[in-house]
């Protein structure tokens, strides 16, 4: 049987997504997966989807569904702050898509499987609803926020859980999410704070490694050790982690700087967003080279006795640069 596996995506996060689902079929070993990518509404005929519908194989399967008829008559009361967008509330939607599945893995998009999924999905529930990583994030702070609306030590992200899809179906979650919506709405993380009020008591806490948050960095955790043991816990799992998450609105598709971008970019590599990407990149790096820098770099060129040779190849380098971006976008198109 195939390991159920579900995003959920609109168009500005579908290299984020062919990223996330690479990492999964790389780790990945004998398991088959069965990758579901919720929408409201994207165009399947857009090249974009086909450069994610690639990625599949023989043991990994991906299938978009269309989510908007359940949105649709509630999309008035889905609050967006923030970075995030309303695709955040498709995740509730999940046990009432899928109740025939015992379980079900949810990823955000943002994410890098750095193990074989499989692991997740074989930890037993036990008698609780979910499975997810406690919020580091809320654990660093000295001052319990309104925002964290059950103890900051129970606070799980919603960026990594698996569903026992039949007890929340008899549970109704998206009935109840929805009623206690319209109760509260000054929410900063909304879909994430509604589920941590509804499932609290109902969570199996899985190891911090399986949700490892690039915002929060070695320099954050290593200072609070030995204030509490569960920072020393979350500094081991940092440093072997199974599912890094890029919580912030640092993204590595911006920057391969921020931490864990490598890791990240390793697997980016490999899907067919990366040409784009990379000709655009290359192209910006050549703009910032003004008309002036270049007519200085010519002049110092002709006078400067110790480094002529220099400024010649970097002049070099810019005209070569040039014309690999012009042979790059006329081999793109001939295809």
């Amino acid at each position: 049987m195939a390991i159920p596996v579900v995003f959920s995506s609109n168009q500005k996060y579908l290299p984020y997504l062919a990223t996330a689902i690479c990492s999964l079929i790389s780790n990945a070993r004998d398991e088959k997966l069965a990758i579901f990518v919720l929408h409201n509404g994207l165009d399947l005929s857009n090249k974009d989807i086909n450069k994610i519908n690639n990625l599949q194989n023989d043991a990994a399967k991906i299938e978009w569904i269309d989510v908007t008829k359940y949105i649709d008559s509630v999309k008035n009361n889905l609050v967006e702050c923030h970075h995030y967008s309303k695709e955040m509330y498709n995740r509730i939607l999940i046990p009432k898509i899928f109740p025939e599945f015992e379980k079900v893995i949810y990823l955000d998009c943002d994410i890098v499987a750095n193990c074989n999924i499989k692991e997740l999905y074989e930890i037993e529930l036990k008698d609780k609803l979910i499975a997810a990583v406690p919020d580091i994030g809320q654990q660093i702070k000295t001052n319990q926020e309104l925002s964290a609306v059950v103890d900051k030590n129970k606070y799980f992200n919603s960026g990594v859980l698996v569903f026992d899809c039949q007890k929340l179906v008899e549970f109704q979650l998206f009935e109840k999410f929805l009623e206690k919506l319209k109760e509260c709405k000054n929410f900063t993380f909304p879909d994430q704070d509604l589920l941590n009020i509804l499932l609290e008591d109902k969570v199996y806490y899985l190891d911090y490694s399986f949700n490892i948050q690039q915002a929060i960095t070695f320099s954050d955790i290593a200072p609070l050790i030995a204030i509490n043991k569960t920072f020393k816990r979350y500094l081991i799992s940092y440093q072997q982690p199974k599912i890094i998450h890029f919580t912030s609105d640092k993204k590595p598709l911006k920057s391969a700087k921020y931490d864990c971008g490598l890791i990240w970019h390793s697997y980016f590599s490999q899907t067919d967003f990366y040409e784009d990407y990379f000709l655009s990149n290359f192209a910006k790096n050549l703009q910032k080279i003004s008309k002036f820098k270049l007519l200085t770099w010519q002049i110092k060129a002709k006078i400067m006795k110790k480094k002529q040779d220099y400024y010649r190849e970097k002049i070099s380098k810019y005209f070569e640069n040039k014309k690999f971006i012009e042979k790059f976008k006329m081999e793109k198109d001939l295809k």
